[in-house]
């Protein structure tokens, strides 16, 4: 009889060792090659409430095990008796070489967030400096609390309502009431928090003492409608007081229907038009006051920043004169706030962010207010087109036809797009020549029916003529080439300056960069001086609470996330900052507006908006921290909502967030080339004349400074 062994697995393993391992074994003894190594040790550090620590014993001992002293001292009660007997453990710890053996690592288990003592006990750990004890791990300011998420809580590292009310009482002990009323509207509008009539009425006397004497409930919250309403938001979708309608402040346009100033202003800016500018001017105002179905969109092509401004301006105030309304639109915040009652167009249009299809709609209803004032529009100008992906005008359109009850383009409403078609593309994640280039409005039928005039005369430039034509060359691609290498032009010497001189030119001025780690490295050695450092507090948003498990704070702490601020942001007074949310554009609070830090708190800040470049007087602005969630472009696993201030350090910015803004003097560091369309003309045209800009970069070895210029003429063709 044939007896078969059937453990198949055991012989795969046998068979797999003897064929595989044992040759490369020999192979590798004979040359000497180390077989195994160990480079770490690492230390598992154990996480448990007080009295709850693991305890072993053989059958039989549990009584005496359970009161044996060595079995109750762990890694983590030797840890905090450690802290409380050595001054030096509190320091911080520095690397230094170690005569013998392997060097150790330390990792904590990871505890699932369903188990909520241990886990914000472990969350403590990571944060709370010398801790002596459990109770000491509870203890914040002094203040010793119940739970370990209480104290988390009160150290800012998990969400709560309690942090948005402690943010509002801090400010009510240094700022005015206005700024009080902006910061609880921004607190509502950015955050939503749980229970808004609560926070209503625990931050009601601080921030309406003016108000308390005057009115009643209704009264009191009417100032806090109008800047709800400059949100698009409501009383009702908060359930606060609803207000007394008649102490409403009117519309912003309302305000300026018919006024001396209207009339005086619009006087003003039409004798301030050049011939092109009137021309344009005339052709707009000839299709608002016309109501037949005739040609209402309309394109005007601004190169080298030829005074669009002074167009919109004068074409606004004409129409407010006439006591009509106009909506003034741009794609980024900075360029919504540069005209007069801008707003973004996702705002304005109810457009989702991130990547938009065709098939996609506006959040708008049809018998909402914020319809009514689209309805009511006279006039729509839409600056910044060009960086308009094209299904965001399909969306548009629809929007505007359903509003109007008309199938003609845009509901039959005058539209004015303005741009620059030299400036930055859509952005599009991973694109290629192609992809950017079809993502244009060019490649939309809406825009074929546009009917186009061009602005040619530079405005910004001033008297630097040879500047103004170097800056159309290099916009248009038609600058030589260098050897022959296409894409390449050459930097006149004039502008460069050595690297590490780049900043005493600029400082504090700004300065460019084409990618994010040159941004960062220029910033970090800018901000000497360390004044405070926030963390964020980082979840992941996700359905099932078990796979929260899977993704430990600690690892979405190490992200870097794009377009959001760091976990640790350091801070201190001076520093200049970059807002990387819309937190408010009627007040210059937008996407890549500057700001100078003024004053540091532990829940919020006090800041200054600097205005093209310098420290023009303005009201300071209170900045709290806010939820930013990732986007489907981030093109992440899993969607990361982090909680921190919205802003970077931005000494340096990249040159994408510069688009729209002016500045006295600009340094560019060209250690690296540009990497599309648009970058290297939108970096140079933010200044007025040559000796303005000055640009870090290193010559090829033949004495020539060279780099990228990258320009799809495709686009710039007319069509």
């Amino acid at each position: 009889m044939e007896v078969w062994d059937g453990d198949e697995i055991s012989n795969f393993l046998i068979t797999s060792t003897h064929d595989t391992s044992a040759r490369q074994k020999g192979f590798g003894g004979c040359l000497s090659y180390e077989m195994h190594k160990r480079s770490h040790t690492i230390v598992r550090l154990p996480v448990h409430l007080e009295n709850q620590q693991t305890v072993y014993f053989a059958p039989g001992q549990a009584e005496q095990r359970v009161h044996d002293n060595v079995q109750r001292r762990t890694k983590l009660t030797e840890f905090f008796s450690l802290n409380a007997h050595d001054v030096e453990a509190r320091q911080r710890w520095t690397r230094r070489r170690r005569r013998m053996g392997n060097d150790t690592l330390a990792q904590m288990y990871v505890v699932n967030p369903l188990d909520r003592d241990r886990f914000h006990l472990r969350l403590l750990l990571f944060h709370k400096r010398g801790p002596q004890s459990f109770r000491d791990m509870r203890t914040v300011d002094r203040v010793v609390y119940e739970s370990y998420a209480a104290a988390a809580v009160a150290m800012g590292l998990i969400e709560s309502d309690r942090a948005w009310l402690a943010c509002m009482d801090e400010s009510a002990s240094f700022d005015t009431l206005r700024q009080l009323r902006y910061l609880f509207v921004t607190i509502l509008v950015m955050y939503h928090p749980a229970e808004p009539l609560a926070l209503y009425q625990a931050s009601e006397d601080n921030m309406m003492e003016d108000f308390n004497r005057r009115f009643q409930d209704g009264g009191k919250s009417a100032c806090l409608g109008d800047l709800l309403r400059a949100h698009g938001k409501t009383f009702a979708e908060y359930g606060l007081p609803n207000p007394d309608v008649a102490l409403l402040e009117p519309e912003p346009d309302d305000q300026l229907f018919g006024t001396i100033d209207a009339a005086t202003l619009w006087a003003r800016r039409v004798n301030d038009l050049n011939d092109e500018q009137r021309t344009m001017y005339d052709r707009v105002m000839a299709a608002v006051d016309d109501n037949r179905n005739v040609q209402k969109v309309f394109y005007v092509d601004g190169p080298r920043e030829t005074g669009k401004p002074t167009l919109y301006g004068c074409l606004i105030w004409s129409l407010r004169n006439r006591r009509r309304s106009v909506l003034c639109v741009a794609f980024t915040g900075i360029a919504a706030s540069l005209m007069n009652g801008g707003m973004t167009v996702h705002s304005t249009f109810g457009l989702p962010f991130g990547t938009l299809n065709d098939d996609e709609t506006s959040s708008i209803t049809m018998q909402s207010k914020r319809a009514q004032r689209i309805r009511d529009a006279a006039l729509i100008v839409w600056d910044e087109v060009p960086m308009s992906p094209g299904p965001q005008l399909a969306v548009v359109d629809r929007l505007l036809r359903d509003i109007m009850g008309s199938e003609s383009p845009f509901g039959g409403k005058p539209v004015l797009f303005a741009g620059d078609f030299r400036h930055i593309l859509p952005v599009v994640c991973r694109g290629s020549r192609t992809a950017i280039v079809m993502s244009s409005i060019k490649h939309n039928s809406l825009w074929q029916n546009s009917e186009k005039f061009e602005l040619t005369r530079n405005m910004r430039a001033g008297n630097d003529a040879d500047f103004a034509d170097w800056l159309l060359l290099l916009g248009s691609g038609q600058l030589p080439t260098v050897d022959g290498v296409l894409d390449t032009v050459e930097i006149p010497r004039e502008m460069v300056c050595d690297v590490v001189d780049l900043i005493d030119f600029v400082y504090p001025q700004h300065m460019s960069l084409a990618n994010e780690r040159g941004m960062q490295q220029i910033n970090r050695t800018v901000l000497q001086r360390i004044e405070r450092t926030y963390t964020a507090i980082d979840t992941v948003v996700i359905d099932d609470p078990d796979e929260e498990a899977n993704y430990p704070t600690e690892f979405l702490n190490s992200l870097e996330l794009n377009g959001m601020p760091p976990f640790k942001l350091t801070l201190t007074v001076g520093a200049i900052v970059m807002l990387l949310r819309n937190l408010d554009p009627k007040r210059n609070l937008c996407n890549g507006t500057r700001l100078v830090v003024t004053e540091l708190r532990r829940h919020n800040f006090r800041a200054r908006v600097l205005v093209d470049g310098d420290g023009s007087a303005q009201d300071d602005v209170i900045i709290p921290a806010i939820p930013m969630t990732t986007g489907d472009e981030d093109d992440l696993p899993l969607k990361i909502k982090r909680i921190q201030f919205p802003v970077r350090l931005s000494f340096a910015m990249t040159i994408n967030k510069s688009q729209g803004q002016t500045f006295d003097r600009v340094g560019l560091l060209l250690l690296s080339p540009v990497f599309t369309h648009g970058q290297l003309y939108v970096a140079f045209s933010r200044v007025r004349n040559t000796q303005s800009v000055k640009v870090g970069m290193y010559d090829d070895g033949n004495g020539r400074f060279v780099t990228k210029n990258i320009v799809y003429r495709e686009v710039l063709l007319t069509r």
